[in-house]
């Protein structure tokens, strides 16, 4: 500690001893003033206030970092009035809040000898770039009514700040953007895709997982048992017995070797793990009606160790178990590529460990009848890791999953045996696939062997396609039940009738030296047998002197001058159809939006400009060029434009998409310039009229953030050398969801 002062005792006890002096030396008069009195202060007594004379030396600070103490100074001020002077961070007795600061601390509350103050601070959300879901939960199949459990799932933030492997603050929710948490209940049957958003300063990115809610049973492998008679079964509809080797079948608390064990990362009741040879888990199945071709599904976790991987390898089912059906307990035939899946040891940090990664396990299909149905697994053997211990899996719960399809006979196909192929191979485009002469035998997984010399008519075999063959079905799918194989056809072009345009390039205007951008061209081809393919690929596109064009391509030849007629042909059967296209190719220049600064060797570029540590984002559009999305209030563009002389009443052409949608997504429509950007040129703003407008279209297959248009935005004056062009976001529309968007920006075009 360091010295403390006494400011107003000590000037009462200098004041008497003033006048003390003052007396001897000149007056000779006995004095009146009475002896000062002393009063001894006791070191420390009771701080009363901080008095803060620095403030730390950092007083802002982003999402995730932690408040610093440096640059801090202050003085501690008693109740008997010590002032404690030059106190620094390191003195404080503490302060809050410690670790990674949020958006919604404003102040730091520091401490010192029961006084405490707060020392006001900034904390700014960190600007995303990109989220992705590294590891998906342990659990992504339920039964219905089940809760759901994120357990497992890691999710990986990328801020310009830095790289979050395990971000916690993120929301979930499906499609319709209903909230899902942890332990939500699964109220609908099928597959569900849900999204995980992270959301940073106004910016939302999401990732996705899948997870399957079937409606069945459920029999857990957990705190169930035989009644201390041993002979009573539970009053459970469905339930678990286990029996074997060293294990106390009552499962009292007292007993260690219960094998019953907590479990973190699923029920939270407990799981079955040190499972021994000779030991058997009877899952008790109880149904009220007939369930056929119902799922059979263990939820296991692979213990077996690979340290140099940092995983659990996979561990074949039938070296493991051997599994029964019924009480007369009727062995059912496990294949040798049946297993459950290792998976990676799980990131430091979650509430997960490597023993409960649960996967999958299907075991096969069976008749559920009304009633109990008894399914039994018997432990056979063991499997060795890296560790070279011999361990069994650890086993969750048993799963019957009802279905919806037929029934299967023989069980689950695993290989089909072709013993012919269809005769005909050699088709033209428009005809019809013909599977005569096909025959197979199939094989199962319980060994059944009955399904021999099977045919085009079996039931449950079906071919995909099985309507007219299009230009790219190049092969043919069969599947029979759960199998699929392919076989390759070949396939020729009849004689071509007729090319049709039935939806021409979204851009038709083009400066000289800019690239060809094809989006939204879609062609119709005819053919003599009446095949028509609604969008064909196979075409060429030429200029007027046979150049051939593709996406992407330099608008460069000297020749292409205003008006240019582009030819769409397409070859076959020894004949060329056609149709054009005309593209308006002029002088000028066109900048594309790149996130670049000045070279050397640049003459005309773009920077983008982010506004409040946000804003725009650059993107790749659907030809692999770029574009600005994602546009804020205050974000801008700007393009720097050279020209070698003064230019008079050049064109601006704006390439830009719309964003305000039709519910259903298929098409955008115009929206006002003025509304949602301002133009200005070298700094200055530039009146725009109110009727101008950036063009919605009609999305035909394409993504609504790339339906680029060409809008005349006004006519400017170039000076010789650099002119700065800016486009800068002033206001968001409201789209149908409710969100503010602003038009996508593509280029500029400048017309001379």
């Amino acid at each position: 500690m360091k010295k403390k002062k006494i400011l107003p005792l000590l000037t009462c006890a200098i004041l008497p001893l003033s006048l003390m002096i003052t007396s001897c030396q000149g007056d000779d008069k006995t004095s009146t003033t009475p002896p000062p009195t002393t009063s001894k202060v006791e070191d420390g007594d009771v701080c009363v206030d901080i008095e803060i004379t620095q403030m730390p030396s950092k007083t802002e600070y982003k999402v995730g970092e932690s408040f610093k103490t440096a640059g801090l100074r202050f003085n501690a001020i008693y109740k008997n009035g010590y002032i404690e002077e030059d106190l620094t961070g390191g003195d404080l007795d503490g302060y809050s809040p410690r670790g990674a600061l949020t958006e919604d601390v404003k102040a730091i509350t520091i401490e010192f000898e029961g006084v405490t103050k707060d020392i006001p601070i900034t904390v700014l959300p960190k600007t995303l770039k990109s989220v992705e879901i590294t590891r998906e939960p342990d659990i992504k199949t339920y039964q219905l009514g089940e809760a759901l459990d994120l357990t497992g799932l890691v999710v990986a933030a990328d801020y310009e700040e830095g790289l979050i492997d395990n971000e916690t603050n993120y929301t979930v929710t499906d499609k319709d953007n209903n909230s899902y948490e942890q332990g939500t209940t699964l109220n609908v049957a099928g597959e569900l895709e849900l999204f995980v958003n992270v959301t940073s300063n106004e910016i939302t990115m999401s990732d996705s997982f899948k997870i399957t809610v079937f409606d069945g049973l459920t029999v857990q492998a957990e705190n169930v048992y035989l009644t201390d008679s041993g002979e009573e079964k539970p009053t459970d509809e469905s339930y678990t017995i286990i029996t074997g080797n060293n294990l106390d079948l009552s499962f009292n608390e007292n007993n260690k070797d219960t094998h019953l064990k907590h479990d973190s990362t699923f029920t939270g009741d407990g799981y079955l793990g040190d499972i021994n040879v000779g030991m058997k888990i009877e899952f008790y199945i109880y149904s009220k009606v007939e369930m056929k071709n119902a799922d059979i599904v263990l939820i296991a976790s692979s213990t077996r160790t690979n340290s140099d991987a940092q995983k659990m390898d996979d561990m074949n089912v039938n070296q493991l178990f051997k599994m029964y059906l019924g009480e007369d307990e009727e062995e059912v035939w496990l294949s040798d590529d049946l297993v459950i899946e290792g998976k990676k040891y799980p990131p430091a940090g979650s509430a997960t460990t490597m023993w409960t990664n649960w996967v999958d396990v299907p075991l096969g299909k069976l008749t559920i009848n009304p009633g109990y149905n008894k399914i039994t697994l018997e432990c056979i053997g063991t499997q060795k890791g890296s560790d070279n211990y011999g361990r069994t899996p650890n086993i969750d719960r048993l799963e019957i999953r009802a279905s919806d399809e037929a029934a299967e006979t023989g069980d689950y196909v695993t290989d089909v045996e072709v013993i012919s192929e269809p005769t005909k191979k050699d088709y033209n485009v428009g005809d019809t696939f013909d599977p005569t002469g096909l025959k197979f035998n199939v094989n199962y997984r319980n060994g059944y062997d009955g399904d021999k010399n099977l045919g085009p008519d079996a039931q449950y075999f079906s071919y995909t396609p099985d309507g007219q063959l299009g230009y790219s079905d190049n092969k043919i799918v069969f599947t029979y039940k759960n199998y699929s194989w392919e076989m390759a056809i070949n396939l020729t072009l009849p004689k071509i009738s007729s090319v049709e345009l039935t939806s021409l390039p979204g851009v038709k205007y083009y400066t000289k030296g800019s690239k060809l951008d094809l989006s939204g061209l879609k062609v119709k081809a005819t053919y003599e047998n009446g095949y028509v393919d609604e969008d064909a690929t196979n075409y060429v596109i030429k200029d007027s002197l046979g150049n051939t064009y593709q996406n992407g391509d330099l608008l460069d030849k000297e020749y292409l001058d205003e008006e240019v007629t582009f030819t769409v042909e397409i070859t076959a059967g020894g004949e060329t159809k056609s149709a054009t296209f005309t593209l308006t190719i002029a002088d000028g220049l066109t900048l594309e939006v790149e996130q670049t600064e000045q070279a050397s060797d640049t003459s005309s570029y773009t920077v983008i400009t982010r506004v409040q540590g946000d804003d725009a984002r650059i993107v790749s559009n659907a030809n692999g060029q770029t574009a600005a999305e994602n546009m804020k209030v205050g974000s801008q563009i700007d393009f720097y434009v050279y020209s070698q002389s003064e230019v008079k009443d050049a064109s601006l052409i704006l390439v830009a998409a719309s964003l305000l949608r039709a519910q259903d997504g298929s098409q955008t429509y115009d929206t006002k310039f003025n509304d949602q950007y301002s133009l200005s040129v070298d700094d200055q703003p530039v009146s725009v009229s109110d009727e101008t407008m950036i063009k919605g279209r009609q999305a035909n297959g394409e993504r609504i953030w790339f339906l680029w248009t060409e809008n005349l935005i006004c006519n400017l004056d170039l000076k010789a050398g650099y002119t700065k062009i800016t486009l800068k976001c002033t206001g968001l529309i409201k789209d149908h969801d409710g969100s503010g968007r602003a038009a996508n920006i593509d280029k500029i075009n400048i017309k001379f």
